[in-house]
């Protein structure tokens, strides 16, 4: 039994044939492994599970007496304590050659990238290499595509160049020939026209011959002219009235050296209209701080005699022995001058912001004048005794600027804003008189240069040309010309026979009456004789001096209050006449009295 148990303990030391087998498997099993580290921690691990499992089957044999099994177990213990103490330096041993195996593998890691970048960047200069090289290809295709597409555009651009200079050069034989007719055509108009001089020369002698005959008998009748004048010198443009800020004034026109001052009124302030009927006692005034209202006195008595309210400003009065006229800015009221009763309103008439239009002094021919539009220049021309409308006429093609009738009211002169023709025109029919041109009209002179005498030959051979050119030539240029000292001034102009001699009046909202001499015969620049100032005063002659307002009274007198009784119309026009005894003790029917100058002020 001893020996048994003494023959187990060796037998448990050392390895059965199966451990030996099992050792020998483990030893071909580590001749396999990598000889690395982690291969020998491997072949370590393999053995300790091989002794422990031969220690469970030593175990096993020696379980079959008690003291065997405590030496058994004994020798298991201590052999176990030792192998735990050889699996504690193995796992040391195993963790310092993991840590070792990891920087190992660090190590081979970076080198291995470190292999890869330069691997990378050998490829990536191989494909910038191959991309550049493609590249340059690509570039030399389409260079060459480009020249030969540039070749291909220089020589269609050259074939159509080619086709349209053969074009063009057709086109200058064509023209070449029709030059060569037309040349043909220009050398006969130039006989033909020869041929028409030496009429037209002709023609011109002619007229020539004619003219001298009507110089002559226009002398014969500009003294028989000269004469009627000095025999109206009394009963012509005998007053001038004056509208100022304290009132309003009349002066006599009788003399040259002298203004007199015939009449003052200082009870109506900021007169902006004055108009007298001619030489009578009667006047119609407007002012600005009524410019509605419309008042009609008996200046010599002092009364009033009416006055009418209107539904807007008024712009202008007209009045003749027949009717007075008020003109707002879109209709006009028709009053008889007798009773002062409105007889007719002409209402919606064009817009009239300046209050153009124009009465007749003519009792026969009462016609009234006025812009039919706003934008070109019609005229109306109204009946005021039948009270109709008796034409519309058109004058020009700008709006009007100023409207005139003559002394028989059978003649209307027109002038639109351009300014530049005057045209006349037969009352009521509207046919055109005549046509005058702003400018000057020189004496009938021998030409001394070629151009003289074509624009000669041109005016005698009239009658060949257009009818338009024909109007062109044949329109009358100014007669007399005045120059004046002042501008920008509102201002009105009359002709009057002064001491036996033509003379043109000029007043001015300067203040001042300018007075020049006008040949009847010759005409030309007329020459200034005498400016006074109106307030009274006298300037010395051909003197020009600064305007300035002079508002002085020399008369004073103010006018009674009557009251008088009044009528409402329903035609626009409030108020009424009741001085009967006053309307008739005007002169209405007087034919020595004369429409006066009307000067109104700002």
């Amino acid at each position: 039994m001893g020996e048994s148990t003494d023959s187990s303990g060796p037998r448990s030391a050392t390895s059965s044939p199966a451990e030996s087998e099992k050792g020998s498997e483990g030893a071909i099993v580590s001749a396999d492994v990598d000889s690395s580290p982690i291969g020998e921690d491997y072949l370590k691990l393999e053995k300790a599970e091989v002794r422990g499992f031969s220690y469970a089957i030593t175990r096993d044999w020696s379980s079959g007496t008690p003291a065997s099994a405590e030496s058994a177990a004994s020798s298991t213990v201590q052999e176990g304590t030792f192998e735990l103490s050889e699996l504690k330096v193995l796992l040391a041993e195993l963790t310092q050659d993991i840590k070792k195996s990891e920087k190992a593998n660090e190590k081979a890691t970076a080198k291995a990238l470190e292999r890869l970048k330069q691997e990378l960047k050998q490829e990536m200069k191989h494909a910038n290499e191959c991309l550049r090289q493609e590249i340059q290809q690509a570039n030399e295709r389409l260079r060459q595509e480009f020249q030969q597409a540039n070749e291909r555009l220089r020589q269609e651009v050259q074939l159509e160049l080619r086709q349209v200079l053969g074009k063009i050069e057709e086109r200058i034989e064509k023209n070449s020939a029709k030059l060569s007719t037309l040349a043909d055509r220009l050398e006969h108009l130039s006989e033909t026209f020869t041929n028409r001089i030496e009429i037209a020369e002709h023609l011109a002698a002619s007229a020539e011959e004619r003219a001298v005959n009507v110089s002559s008998e226009c002398k014969k009748l500009g003294e028989k002219l000269g004469d009627r004048l000095a025999a109206l010198e009394d009963g012509n443009r005998r007053s001038l009235a004056v509208g100022t800020k304290s009132g309003y004034k009349f002066f006599s026109l009788s003399s040259v050296d002298k203004l007199e001052q015939i009449y003052e009124c200082l009870d109506t302030e900021d007169v902006c209209i004055v108009e007298r009927l001619f030489s009578s006692s009667l006047v119609a005034i407007v002012s600005l701080k009524a410019p509605r209202k419309l008042k009609v006195c008996h200046f010599k008595k002092g009364t009033e005699i009416c006055n009418y309210s209107y539904s807007n400003t008024i712009l202008a009065v007209k009045l003749n022995r027949q009717r007075l006229i008020v003109c707002l800015e879109e209709s006009l009221y028709i009053h008889n001058i007798r009773d002062m009763k409105v007889l007719h309103t002409i209402r919606e008439t064009p817009p009239n912001p300046s209050g153009l239009c124009s009465l007749s002094i003519n009792n026969d021919n009462c016609y009234l004048a006025y812009p039919g539009s706003a934008t070109i220049g019609e005229v109306q021309v109204f009946d005021t005794i039948n009270l109709r409308a008796a034409n519309m006429i058109p004058a020009h093609d700008s709006p009007l600027a100023a409207l005139a009738f003559d002394g028989s009211g059978t003649k209307l002169a027109t002038a639109s804003e351009k300014g530049t023709v005057i045209r006349v025109f037969s009352i009521p029919e509207g046919q055109k008189l005549f046509e005058f041109r702003r400018g000057v009209k020189r004496p009938q002179e021998e030409p001394t240069t070629w151009t003289g005498y074509f624009g000669k030959v041109l005016m005698a051979s009239t009658s060949y040309l257009p009818a338009q050119v024909t109007e062109m030539f044949n329109q009358g240029r100014a007669f007399a010309t005045v120059r004046l000292p002042f501008s920008g001034h509102k201002n009105i102009c009359a002709l009057a026979t002064i001491q036996k001699i033509p003379r043109l009046l000029v007043a001015a909202a300067d203040g001042y009456l300018y007075m020049y001499n006008l040949d009847p015969q010759e005409g030309g620049e007329c020459t200034l004789m005498k400016q006074h100032k109106l307030d009274g005063s006298v300037e010395p002659a051909n003197e020009i001096l600064e305007p300035t307002m002079h508002d002085r009274p020399l008369v004073a007198q103010t006018y009674t209050s009557n009251s008088s009784k009044g009528y409402s119309e329903d035609q626009g026009a409030v108020g009424g006449a009741g001085m009967e005894d006053d309307m008739s003790a005007l002169r209405l029917d007087d034919e020595n009295e004369h429409p006066p100058m009307i000067l109104q002020t700002e």
